[in-house]
């Protein structure tokens, strides 16, 4: 099991509280499932070489071919959105 915390930098800005939350992750998983020794769990930012690749991907990655995923649309079009509130109000 992984403790996505490279993925909760979009919306968790402060290094401690991301520090604490994965801990209580950690915690909560062990609650739940109880100690296995056949399970690892790690930070997704722990393997250095999951942001290499992320950076490799982005790097090849044509804008158009982002569109046609659903997520990345709709990321997008809440952007816009908040633009065009933005120069609303101006």
């Amino acid at each position: 099991m992984f403790i996505a915390d490279l993925h909760a930098l979009t919306s968790v800005t402060n290094g401690d509280t991301l520090r604490e939350q994965s801990f209580e992750l950690a915690v909560e998983y062990f609650a739940i499932y109880g100690l296995d020794t056949e399970t690892k769990i790690f930070r997704q930012s722990d393997i250095h070489n999951i942001t290499k690749l992320m950076w490799i991907l982005t790097n090849v990655t044509p804008y158009s071919l982002m569109l046609r995923a659903h997520s990345f649309k709709d990321s997008e079009d809440r952007i816009h959105q908040k633009e065009q509130e933005i120069a609303y109000i101006q």
